[in-house]
């Protein structure tokens, strides 16, 4: 379904590539947006009263107003663009460390993916608080019993956690954790990990009720180096920016600054501005698919994916068995064979695939028991063909290795 809108596909047509947690694959829209920006409208942007300026200023605050609708912000001012997850959550970790009180709590998960999990580590370390981690129940659920009493208990000053894990697929119930954290302590700032639900899961920050939201556009059919950090209309006012620098500014002066009013304040320098277009035109290339559609289709395949992986002699896959609360993404071992040799073979069959811990080493340590796993990950443009492949590759794997049937 839609392989045709990739051109990658039809200059590489052996491909099977399902390694989207990490990043997806551009669609021709996407790629001639940005293509048509720099051969047609490029100039730097909130700088220039010249036409081109003009154009790509507008283009460029058109895509803030096309993501802000597509999670569903109240204000395109709580709309930050970032160079992708990693660097919102930074740029948020530094702008909160001005306001965090010392020993402060700050809670994460053994879910979380590094980028998710260390930089609020080291603000714990920073600011000479305690960093407590929430752990799994035996279904690779998120332990909400844990979380909530510790919530109840300690009141942290941050709570951050996945949508969806990157490793398990697992889908947390965000609206409910949101909701029931702020009614055990108000002053918590709720931080969510959207990086691999944004493509698969329609995401309503109203209805969520977090502080702040970040997800990359790479994993959305957007370019590379570009995402976005969402904040609450009290953080985005509150907050004070984590890098300073042009465009930022609203007074200079020799013993002290100010700072323009939000979103800017947040985006010195000059932005990756065919980024941001990019992502607009990736908002509207899943917006003409349907969410709804999307969602359907990718529901389908992981069905499709659990009824048939069993029938694979020694594999253990990690995750929760309920369609209801697990995304397109599945992490396993096959016995007698090292995910990265694993994942050498799938590629002799043209077959992409993840290996290695997926920067989330706490989870394999702790919970999966494992150094490393092999993950494949779905996307609109893979097929229920693209995984009969896959397990019979994955069926001549084992035998290379083991010789057993």
């Amino acid at each position: 379904m839609h392989k045709e809108d990739f051109k990658i596909f039809k200059n590489h047509p052996e491909l099977i590539y399902l390694d989207n947690a990490a990043s997806s694959q551009k669609p021709i829209t996407v790629v001639n947006a940005v293509e048509n920006f720099y051969s047609e409208s490029y100039a730097n942007v909130h700088r220039g009263s010249y036409s081109l300026s003009e154009k790509a200023t507008q283009m460029y605050e058109d895509s803030r107003e096309k993501v802000k609708n597509f999670i569903n912000a109240k204000n395109s001012d709580q709309i930050i663009f970032t160079n992708g997850t990693t660097s919102g959550i930074n740029m948020l970790a530094y702008s909160l460390e001005t306001i965090i009180p010392e020993n402060a709590i700050i809670v994460a998960t053994k879910m979380d993916h590094h980028s998710n999990f260390i930089p609020w580590q080291q603000l714990a370390h920073r600011k000479h608080g305690q960093f407590k981690v929430v752990g799994l129940t035996t279904d690779y659920i998120l332990d909400l019993n844990e979380l909530y009493t510790l919530v109840e208990k300690s009141k942290p000053f941050i709570v951050a956690l996945p949508h969806m894990s990157n490793v398990l697929g697992t889908i947390n119930p965000v609206n409910e954790i949101s909701s029931k954290i702020h009614s055990l302590s108000p002053k918590t700032i709720v931080v969510i990990d959207a990086a691999q639900s944004i493509a698969h899961i329609k995401i309503d920050v109203q209805r969520i009720g977090c502080d702040a939201l970040v997800f990359s556009g790479h994993k959305m059919f957007g370019p590379s180096g570009i995402g976005i950090l969402y904040l609450s209309e009290t953080l985005v006012n509150d907050l004070n920016p984590s890098y300073f620098g042009g465009g930022m500014i609203n007074k200079v002066e020799i013993e002290v600054s100010t700072w323009d009013t939000p979103p800017h304040k947040f985006e010195a320098g000059t932005p990756n501005i065919e980024g941001a277009i990019g992502l607009g035109a990736a908002v509207d290339y899943i917006l003409n698919i349907g969410l709804k559609t999307l969602c359907d289709y990718e529901k389908n395949l992981t069905e499709y994916f659990m009824d048939n992986y069993r029938n694979i002699n020694d594999i253990k896959l990690f995750g929760p068995n309920s369609l209801n609360n697990r995304g397109p993404v599945f992490s396993f071992i096959l016995t007698g064979i090292h995910s990265h040799d694993l994942s050498e073979l799938l590629n002799e069959d043209s077959i992409a695939v993840r290996s290695g811990h997926h920067c989330a080493q706490i989870l394999h340590k702790d919970i999966l028991k494992t150094p490393a796993t092999t993950r494949v990950s779905l996307s609109i443009y893979n097929t229920k063909n693209d995984l009969d492949l896959l397990f019979k590759a994955l069926n001549k794997a084992r035998w290379t290795f083991t010789k057993k049937i």
